[in-house]
């Protein structure tokens, strides 16, 4: 039986499970407002010093996050995958998994 999905609209609650799509990785701190983002709302994390950069917020929603991969490559961000973050911390997608077929 699914549940509804409560606030579908996308929300930078960080808590929980989330999938986010990431964008692109750098060496250097690149400014959210850039133009190479074409407007998306982006989340920046830091990752073995490099700058890695992220859009959408899909809690608990794998698919979600992949559709949405799909569209941000037709939009020209070529290397977009999928990545996993558990409050707030990257984890594997393999553990993502695990922990959303548990809900």
């Amino acid at each position: 039986e699914p549940k509804p999905k409560e606030n579908v609209t996308p929300t930078s609650d960080s808590s929980g499970l989330v999938f986010r799509v990431q964008i692109e990785t750098s060496d250097r701190q690149i400014a959210l407002n850039s133009s190479r983002f074409k407007g998306l709302e982006i989340y920046e994390y830091i990752e073995n010093n490099m700058y890695k950069y992220c859009t959408g917020t899909f809690k608990n929603d794998l698919a979600g996050a992949k559709n949405y991969k799909n569209e941000l490559i037709e939009k020209g961000f070529n290397h977009a995958f999928v990545a996993a973050f558990l409050n707030g911390e990257r984890i594997s997608i393999e553990k993502a998994i695990k922990l959303a077929e548990k809900k």
